[in-house]
């Protein structure tokens, strides 16, 4: 699901934009009990945390915490990548291994072996 559903200038959705879409991502998130959640980019992974009063653990790719979900007998996976954006797999800022790495951590597999 999107933090934010519009395009802003830079790429830096405002306060208030996020705030407009965060019914649709409540009813998302809210809507089932989730595996594991994996947030593209920082303002995914403050919106994720902020969803459930949780303060979340510094963003860095490969970040990960536990949240309760209120549909859940226990914890969620939450992850963090760098979002992938022609900025950060352009610069090498984010790599095709590096996501992979990230995919496995959320779905809780051993990471898998770099090309």
């Amino acid at each position: 699901a999107a933090t934010c559903h519009c395009a802003p200038p830079d790429n830096k959705p405002t306060l208030q934009e996020m705030a407009n879409c965060a019914p649709y991502l409540h009813r998302v998130i809210h809507s089932k009990t989730w595996d594991g959640i994996l947030c593209l980019g920082q303002i995914a992974w403050n919106a994720v945390h902020r969803q459930f009063d949780v303060r979340p653990t510094k963003f860095a790719h490969a970040a990960e915490s536990e949240i309760r979900l209120p549909r859940s007998a226990g914890t969620t996976r939450v992850v963090a990548s760098y979002h992938p954006s022609q900025q950060n797999t352009f610069t090498g800022r984010l790599t095709e291994p590096m996501m992979d790495a990230a995919i496995a951590r959320w779905k809780g597999v051993p990471c898998p072996a770099t090309r």
